[in-house]
């Protein structure tokens, strides 16, 4: 497949927005903003920091090239009030020297909104349902090879980019939960029809967590792009290859 390439959904020169795993009001103009609204919510700046961190494709590449003072010091630039929230600075330089530094995977993944524009390869998709209009095959997680079906899509993509979705439904735990319908699902990308044994390979060698997300920092490489959305909240994340040129 071509080289994947997120398009970019924030800006590219002076104040740039943030989005993060927020189930409303995921986007934000800055990274004070966010900060800002996650303390009027209550929230910790701790957890909130670093889950921004670690998902936003400018701030993975300035730790990679930078290391963790330089960024550090962005931050600082571009949420002032980060000067005074030294405990949530700290417990980012922990989670980064006791966790991540070994950890990150060297390729992209962003949050955005479930309405951003992004692209794969030479397919541009207009949001989350512009994906889920060219799902072609999917496959329950926890059930993959009966849990596998197709469908006939009435306008396939003309660039020639097959979608599939591994996707597993939300826990039932007493009969209030048997008429929830959502699901947590992974898109993933082809440029050849989506087979059942395409999709299982993705059960095979992409670990999912309790949410059964596949986007995190052990999936290999020959297996992006993968896209999740949970089901339910306003974002979505992308993981995507390294591209050779810039960032966002």
């Amino acid at each position: 497949m071509k080289e994947e390439r997120l398009m970019a959904s924030t800006r590219e020169s002076g104040t740039e927005g943030v989005c993060f795993q927020s189930y409303r009001n995921c986007q934000h103009d800055s990274l004070e903003e966010a900060l800002q609204w996650v303390v009027e919510c209550g929230n910790s700046i701790d957890y909130n920091l670093t889950n921004i961190v670690f998902n936003n494709k400018r701030y993975r590449d300035c730790l990679r090239q930078s290391g963790m003072d330089a960024l550090i010091a962005r931050l600082k630039a571009e949420a002032p009030m980060l000067e005074q929230e030294e405990t949530a600075l700290a417990y980012l330089r922990n989670v980064w020297e006791k966790e991540m530094m070994r950890m990150m995977g060297d390729y992209d993944i962003q949050c955005l909104p479930t309405d951003a524009t992004f692209r794969v390869g030479d397919s541009l998709f207009y949001g989350l349902a512009d994906v889920e209009r060219n799902v072609e095959a999917m496959m329950n997680i926890r059930d993959t090879w009966s849990g596998y079906s197709r469908r006939t899509l009435s306008r396939p993509r003309p660039n020639g980019l097959h979608v599939g979705n591994l996707w597993q439904s939300y826990p039932t735990f007493d009969s209030c939960d048997s008429g929830d319908g959502r699901s947590y699902n992974n898109y993933v990308f082809s440029d050849r029809p989506i087979s059942k044994d395409f999709l299982w390979l993705y059960t095979r060698y992409v670990n999912s967590n309790n949410c059964a997300c596949m986007v995190h920092e052990f999936i290999p490489t020959a297996l992006l792009p993968i896209l999740y959305w949970d089901g339910n909240s306003s974002y979505m994340l992308l993981a995507t290859k390294k591209t050779k040129k810039g960032g966002l």
